[in-house]
């Protein structure tokens, strides 16, 4: 058994070391302190497995690295599409939606109807439709600060847009902003309990 922890402790070590990350850092990242990082290290105890697995997830290796001494190729897993690439893509995206807006509004204004001056509201779809895109990208990547935030301008642009849009046409409905206030609770309960 002791053996076992030894081997766990050296894997886990090696890979915070090739990703140059302090104990510290890594107890950040795992809610732990680096103090039971340390004992993992040292093989004086091992990590629950819901630990295991977020140390499988966080170095991209399979469980079975942890517990082998030789590391095959088939314990290392393959890293997914890079971040970068994935929010050029998005803010691409981004782009071409605001650009679609602008020509919708441009080709209503030479037009000259009186009705053109309202085309103005192609700006504000576009809000929403770019924070979609951008949400798909933080729940893609794990990051919860940005998926709360992007989820929150969804929700608030979609009733400015509902808002705007009653209002064009003379009904000034403001309270449909009081029904935001609970899905945004809704939506911060829902992240900080999923943790």
């Amino acid at each position: 058994m002791n053996d076992i922890r030894l081997i766990i402790g050296k894997n886990i070590q090696e890979l915070r070391q090739n990703k140059k990350m302090t104990q510290f850092e890594l107890a950040q990242k795992l809610n732990y302190t680096d103090k039971a990082i340390s004992k993992w290290e040292r093989g004086e105890s091992t990590p629950e497995p819901e630990v295991m697995l977020k140390l499988s997830e966080l170095f991209n290796v399979t469980i079975d690295y942890f517990y082998h001494e030789e590391h095959k190729e088939e314990y290392f897993i393959k890293q997914g599409p890079n971040r970068l690439r994935d929010f050029l893509f998005i803010l691409l995206i981004c782009i071409a939606v605001f650009t679609i807006s602008t020509i919708v509004f441009t080709a209503a204004c030479m037009q000259k109807t009186s009705n053109a001056s309202r085309f103005w509201i192609s700006f504000v779809y576009a809000v929403p439709v770019c924070a979609i895109v951008i949400y798909t990208f933080f729940r893609k990547n794990r990051i919860r600060l940005g998926k709360i935030i992007s989820s929150s301008v969804v929700i608030w642009s979609i009733l400015a847009v509902i808002y705007l849009q009653l209002l064009i046409i003379g009904m000034n409905y403001w309270m449909i902003f009081l029904i935001g206030v609970p899905i945004e609770g809704a939506i911060i309960i829902y992240n900080f309990v999923n943790k």
